[in-house]
């Protein structure tokens, strides 16, 4: 998991960087699209690993938390 998180994370990174570098629609369109692939998969990657270490009648406040307290 830990690579799915760490190459979503660079994912979004480098569409962030692309969004803010470029004036043409078509790069920013792409952009765009690799930026929410990244945060997409570093995303569901981290709710899955918190799923896997938070005890099953924890898991309400687990994720409440993981949710409200962004890195």
């Amino acid at each position: 998991m830990r690579v799915v998180i760490a190459g979503g994370a660079a994912m979004a990174a480098a569409g962030s960087a692309l969004v803010g570098a470029t004036g043409n629609l078509w790069v920013m369109s792409a952009a765009s699209t690799l930026l929410g692939l990244g945060i997409g998969a570093a995303m569901t990657a981290s709710y899955s690993a918190a799923g896997s270490v938070i005890p099953s009648g924890a898991h309400g406040t687990g994720f409440g938390v993981l949710t409200v307290h962004r890195w």
